[in-house]
C-alpha cells in the first residue's frame, strides 16, 4: 500500500509538471465594452480553476477581429453579428442576451414611468450611444427593426461616438440616450438624469465564434463555462435545465459523421432540391394526413379575429389553402421560387384569397409590420440557430405563434430488424421537445397539442418496398449482403399485397403543435 501511495504521489507530481510545462494560451477578441465587462471576470475564474490555461484579450473593430479569427490569430470571438457560414469552418454558439438601457432627462415624461415599453418612445428624440464608435453595429440595426415591428420608426435626434458624449447630450437636453446593453453597473444616476430598462420584444444576443479546427479539449472546457455563465445570466429565476437546448438542437441536425447536410448549409442545394421536387407536382392535392393537422391549426387560432397570417415554408400548400380561407391576407415565405409559383398558381385555380409571396429565408426576412399569426410546420430542418428564429417569430407575431413537426417514430419493422438481426439504425434526432425547452429557456411557457396520425404507404413492386424499408439502415449495403433474406422476410409481415396489386403498410405516428401568445 505504501508503494502504491508513493507511486500515486509521483504520478500526481508528474501530471502537475506536465500541466505547467504545457500551458495552452487563448486570445479572445472583443469589440465592445460590454463584452469586456462580461468575459473578463469569467476568464479570471477559469484561470483559477485551470492553471495551465492563459488568456489574452484583443480589442478591435468587428470586421478586423473576424478576419483575425479566420486567419487563426484569435482563438475565440465575442460578437453580436454572427456569420452564418458553417461551411467555412466556423462554429457559432449563443453566449448571452444583452438588455436595452435608456438614460432619460430628469424632467422628461418618461422619467416618471415604472415600466417603459418600446411604444413609449414614439416621437421621443433619441440619442444612439455608439459602442466604441461603431454607430452602424448590428445592435442598432436591431433597435431600428424592433421599433418598426411595433409600428413606428425611431426619431433619432443625434448619435454619440461613446458613452460620455451620450451623457453630455442628455444633460444638454438633446434627447434620451439609447444603450444596447445594461449600463447600470458602470453608469450612475444623478439629479439630472435617470437610468431605465426598456421592456422590448426582442433583445440582441451575443455569440461565441471559433474555428472548428481549433476545438481542443481545453477549448471545450472554456466554451462550456462561458455558455453556462451566460445561461445563468439569462435564466431570470427559471429552473435550470442543465443543458442549452439551442445547442442540443444544433447537434441534432448533424449527421452521424458530425457534419451538416448540404441542403442545410447550402441555400442553392435547397433551392435545387425543391426545383426537382416541384417539377413532379403537377396538381394540388392536400395530403390525407394533413387534413387532420390543418383542422387542428385552424382550431388553435379560431376566435383570434386574425386578419393577417404569415406561413413559413408552405411546401406544396398542405395548410396554405385552409389558412387562406380564415384570414384577409396570407403571406407565404419560402426560399424556393418553384414552391411559391406553385402556391400562387393553385390559389388562383381554387379561387382563394390573393396570397402574397416572399422568396426569402426566415433568418433573412425583415418587415416593418407585425402579423396576427405566424405559422410554420416541418420547416425547421435548416434552422440551425433555432432560438434566434423563435425569438424573431415571437416579436413579429401580434396574436399567436404556431410551430410544429411530425414525430417520425421509427417503423415497427425497423425495431424488429434491430432486435433480431442487430442492425444499426439511423434515428431521426429532431423532436418537438426542443421547441418546448428552447421556448422555456426564453421565458415562454408554450402549449402543446399532439395529434395521432396515420399514412397508407404503398408501392407497386417489391423492389420499391425493399428500397424504402431499408433506407434507415446505417450501412444498407453491408446489412443487405449479410441479412438480406431475413430483412425481406420481416418486411413481408408489414407490407401486405392487396387487391389493387400494390404493397400497403399503415404507418402510425403523431403530429405536434407548439403554440403561444407573444408577450405572455
Amino acid at each position: 500500500m505504501k508503494q502504491l501511495i508513493g507511486r500515486y504521489q509521483k504520478v500526481t507530481e508528474n501530471l502537475g509538471d506536465f500541466q505547467r510545462e504545457h500551458t495552452e494560451s487563448f486570445t479572445v477578441g472583443i469589440s465592445q465594452l460590454q463584452d469586456y465587462e462580461w468575459i473578463s471576470p469569467l476568464l479570471r475564474d477559469i484561470r483559477r480553476m485551470h492553471a495551465q490555461m492563459e488568456f489574452h484579450l484583443a480589442a478591435g473593430e468587428p470586421k478586423g477581429l473576424l478576419e483575425r479569427l479566420k486567419q487563426g490569430r484569435l482563438s475565440l470571438l465575442v460578437t453580436d453579428n454572427p456569420v452564418y457560414e458553417e461551411t467555412q469552418g466556423m462554429e457559432i454558439l449563443p453566449a448571452y442576451h444583452t438588455g436595452i438601457s435608456l438614460v432619460v432627462p430628469a424632467g422628461s415624461a418618461l422619467a416618471g414611468k415604472s415600466r417603459l415599453r418600446l411604444e413609449d418612445l414614439k416621437e421621443i428624440p433619441l440619442i444612439l450611444a455608439g459602442m466604441e464608435g461603431q454607430m452602424e453595429g448590428a445592435g442598432y440595426w436591431e433597435f431600428y427593426r424592433i421599433c418598426r415591428n411595433v409600428g413606428f420608426t425611431p426619431h433619432v435626434a443625434a448619435g454619440a461616438a461613446n458613452y460620455l458624449e451620450a451623457l453630455i447630450l442628455v444633460d444638454e437636453g438633446a434627447g434620451t440616450a439609447v444603450f444596447m446593453e445594461d449600463i447600470t453597473s458602470f453608469i450612475k444616476e444623478h439629479s439630472g438624469m435617470k437610468i431605465l430598462r426598456l421592456e422590448a420584444p426582442g433583445i440582441v444576443q451575443k455569440f461565441l465564434m471559433y474555428r472548428r479546427e481549433d476545438e481542443t479539449l481545453e477549448m471545450k472546457r472554456v466554451l462550456k463555462y462561458l455558455i453556462r455563465a451566460g445561461r445563468e445570466r439569462d435564466r431570470g429565476g427559471r429552473a435550470d435545465l442543465k443543458e442549452d437546448f439551442a445547442l442540443l438542437w444544433q447537434e441534432a441536425l448533424k449527421r452521424d459523421d458530425g457534419t451538416y447536410s448540404q441542403r442545410l448549409s447550402d441555400d442553392q442545394a435547397e433551392i435545387d432540391f425543391w426545383h426537382r421536387f416541384m417539377e413532379k407536382r403537377k396538381t394540388y392535392q392536400q395530403d390525407p394526413w394533413a387534413v387532420k393537422m390543418s383542422s387542428a391549426v385552424c382550431e388553435v387560432i379560431s376566435g383570434l379575429s386574425q386578419e393577417t397570417v404569415l406561413e413559413i415554408g408552405p411546401g406544396w400548400g398542405n395548410y396554405t389553402m385552409d389558412l387562406a380561407d380564415i384570414c384577409r391576407e396570407l403571406t407565404c415565405l419560402d426560399i424556393s421560387p418553384d414552391v411559391l409559383r406553385f402556391i400562387n398558381r393553385w390559389s388562383r385555380e381554387l379561387g382563394k384569397t390573393e396570397i402574397n409571396t416572399v422568396c426569402c429565408k426566415w433568418e433573412d426576412f425583415e418587415a416593418d409590420r407585425k402579423y396576427d399569426v405566424i405559422f410554420g410546420y416541418n420547416c425547421f430542418y435548416r434552422m440551425l440557430h433555432l432560438r434566434e428564429c423563435l425569438e424573431k417569430m415571437d416579436r413579429m407575431a401580434g396574436k399567436m405563434c404556431i410551430i410544429g413537426m411530425g414525430m417520425g417514430e421509427i417503423e415497427k419493422y425497423y425495431l424488429e430488424m434491430e432486435e433480431q438481426l442487430g442492425v444499426r439504425l439511423v434515428y431521426d434526432k429532431k423532436d418537438y421537445i426542443y421547441f418546448v425547452n428552447i421556448l422555456y429557456q426564453m421565458g415562454i411557457d408554450a402549449n402543446v397539442k399532439v395529434i395521432p396520425l396515420s399514412k397508407d404507404i404503398s408501392f407497386g413492386d417489391w423492389d420499391q418496398v425493399v428500397q424504402y424499408g431499408t433506407s434507415c439502415l446505417y450501412n444498407r449495403q453491408d446489412e443487405m449482403e449479410e441479412h438480406g433474406e431475413k430483412i425481406e422476410k420481416i418486411l413481408r409481415k408489414y407490407f401486405i399485397k392487396k387487391q389493387d396489386g400494390n404493397y400497403h403498410y399503415r404507418y402510425d405516428y403523431r403530429g405536434t403543435l407548439v403554440y403561444w401568445k407573444p408577450g405572455d
